[in-house]
């Protein structure tokens, strides 16, 4: 839930307490609803299967990719910051439409380049050939699309560091809390180490992939058994799930 908007919590724990079932990616939302009277399943988005269309060229020895839509839950200043204490040969691409932000591409470090909005073939591409992939917020327990993302293409990753994020993305990646030096030497440390986090991510994928397919069976199963709890009561609706 979205900590900036009591209204939309308040109708968020209504909603849980009210329907039969609601879907989390991870054990604390699990927890979470279940505190607030719910019943969840947790079940984490499904890995994306991703091919760049094309090979593209980055201008740096070393290019890291940061995932951001300029949200307010994104650390993108403390990142900027980090970029400075880099050496000037490792460029960081951020990703997202910046206009709309107040930033100005021209008060930045050299070695940052804001991509603007990109199209999801180009995004593809960038990641595909990005030496590490970071993605940060601030929200405990999210698991962010840009880690699965970073995931399926087999890319060594920096993530904020939180329990979710641990316990997910298990391998493959550096954990960074947000202030300008830990993200700095996170990237750094992601990049002296790039063969061996690449091939931890691929490790993962498998093991991710095998254990949603697990999961996915028992969902299957736990609605098939709402569905049957209904129809057996005199009266009975269709099971709701969020």
């Amino acid at each position: 839930m979205d900590g900036r908007w009591r209204a939309v919590n308040w109708l968020s724990r209504v909603i849980q307490r009210r329907t039969d079932l609601t879907l989390v990616s991870n054990e604390a939302l699990r927890q979470e609803v279940e505190c607030n009277g719910g019943s969840a399943y947790v079940l984490p988005d499904r890995i994306p299967t991703l091919t760049p269309a094309h090979n593209v060229v980055l201008t740096g020895r070393s290019n890291v990719v940061f995932v951001c839509s300029y949200g307010h839950d994104e650390p993108y200043e403390g990142l900027f910051e980090a970029a400075a204490l880099l050496e000037p040969d490792v460029v960081t691409y951020v990703t997202g439409d910046y206009s709309k932000h107040e930033i100005d591409p021209s008060e930045l470090p050299r070695n940052v380049v804001l991509t603007g909005y990109l199209s999801d073939d180009d995004y593809v591409c960038l990641l595909g050939a990005a030496d590490v992939v970071i993605d940060l917020t601030d929200r405990d327990d999210c698991l962010v699309c840009g880690a699965y993302e970073g995931l399926a293409l087999h890319k060594p990753m920096v993530l904020s560091d939180t329990t979710v994020n641990r316990h997910y993305f298990d391998r493959g990646c550096v954990y960074a809390s947000h202030n300008p030096r830990s993200l700095a030497a996170a990237v750094s440390k992601a990049l002296a180490a790039k063969e061996r986090l690449g091939a931890e991510q691929r490790e993962l994928e498998g093991i991710r992939r095998r254990e949603w397919e697990q999961l996915k069976v028992g969902l299957l199963q736990r609605l098939q058994d709402l569905n049957n709890t209904s129809l057996a009561n005199v009266g009975g609706r269709a099971p709701t799930i969020v």
